[in-house]
């Protein structure tokens, strides 16, 4: 079976800004270089490591999942030979992934009319933070997702911010629609330079609160496990009898769901008065949701989290069980679309890896191949490119 993108030659300068648009690359089929300097992309120095191995840039379990299927090269670009080597590698790419400007790898991209340059930077190349640093955590904090994200039911909690790198992989995201938008116009158009800033991707996806705020002027304010609001909404997370969560937020329900979950209520007398038709009346569902809540969390808590999630979900109800990471190892669901890849690790032994974030008809994705040791394919490629 073919790979969707194997056609595609993409060099991607190692940075923690580069790496999750490179691995949606080589997820695809795409070849991916990964250019790392001496001592390695920094994300080598990241943990978690494999057990045993602390401080191993060979074991860092990010750089791991970030990289798999991607080949490993040394180059110094800012260095008279690196830039050379650079110039040969990216004369035969189609893509070019870095996270900022220097003469040599502008030199160098410059070479090639028909390369696709992605730049991820923190603020842009230009405006007045441009030169500004920034964490994946600082970038949550300006771009807004902290303040919509926390606890409304405790006093004086502070803003939250999202764990797993969420800024980065929003801008690398971002970065690889752009580059595959920027390839179909390649007949007409010829390569180009596309800049994506990580602040202007996070700002851009606060979900209501910026459009709230930008159309009349009032803000949003987080909620504990919702969505946030301009005022206060019931609780839907509700704890089952075996202590876990479930997330019944009865938004929009159909009239036939709606009935479907009073039955199965009133079916084990935990109805209450929720029978009244009044309930079924749109306008005065809404008026009376801290009442609905109220009832359906003391019948959630007579259901284990699974009872509630799969008996509700039968009944046409949009409600989720809330899953420990762990979980998600034995969930059925991942397993028969085979979420959980195998990977040869070249020692005799295999590692589980999270496959693609997407599928694709008639075209395989990956991971095939686990992230590679540091100048692990750097020989081989020298050979290939005919670089000294």
């Amino acid at each position: 079976m073919s790979r969707l993108l194997e056609h595609l030659t993409v060099v991607e300068l190692a940075s923690p800004l580069t790496e999750w648009c490179g691995r949606l690359f080589s997820q695809a089929g795409a070849r991916v270089i990964l250019v790392e300097p001496t001592g390695g992309a920094e994300t080598r120095s990241r943990g978690p490591y494999l057990n045993g191995h602390d401080g191993d840039p060979e074991a860092s379990l990010h750089f791991w999942h970030y990289n798999t299927d991607k080949e490993s090269v040394v180059l110094r670009p800012d260095a008279d030979s690196g830039g050379r080597a650079l110039a040969v590698l990216l004369a035969r790419a189609d893509v070019l992934v870095d996270a900022g400007t220097s003469p040599a790898v502008d030199a160098a991209a410059a070479a090639n009319p028909c390369l696709v340059r992605v730049t991820v930077t923190p603020f842009g190349e230009g405006g007045p933070w441009a030169g500004y640093a920034a964490t994946d955590l600082t970038h949550l904090a300006l771009g807004g997702q902290m303040m919509v994200c926390g606890y409304d039911d405790l006093e004086h909690t502070p803003p939250l911010a999202p764990t797993g790198n969420q800024a980065y992989h929003m801008a690398g995201t971002w970065a690889f629609i752009a580059a595959l938008a920027r390839l179909q116009a390649l007949p007409s158009r010829g390569g180009g330079k596309v800049g994506v800033s990580v602040h202007e991707a996070c700002a851009g996806m606060t979900e209501n609160a910026f459009p709230n705020y930008d159309y009349t002027g009032q803000v949003v304010t987080r909620r504990t496990g919702r969505h946030a609001s301009l005022g206060p909404t019931p609780p839907w997370q509700h704890r089952a009898a075996d202590g876990r969560y479930v997330n019944a937020q009865l938004v929009n329900v159909p009239p036939p769901a709606w009935m479907a979950l009073v039955e199965w209520m009133e079916s084990d007398g935990m109805a209450e008065d929720l029978v009244d038709p009044k309930y079924f009346i749109p306008e005065l569902f809404r008026e009376h949701s801290w009442r609905i809540s109220e009832v359906l969390g003391r019948f959630i808590a007579t259901k284990t989290a699974d009872e509630f999630f799969h008996g509700a979900q039968a009944r046409g109800l949009i409600v989720s069980d809330v899953n420990y990471p762990q979980d998600l190892v034995d969930d059925e669901h991942l397993a028969a679309r085979k979420f959980w890849r195998d990977v040869d690790m070249g020692d005799g032994t295999t590692r589980t890896f999270s496959a693609s974030t997407f599928l694709c008809a008639e075209s395989e994705t990956g991971p095939w191949r686990r992230a590679p040791r540091l100048d692990e394919h750097g020989n081989a490629l020298r050979r290939e490119f005919g670089i000294a």
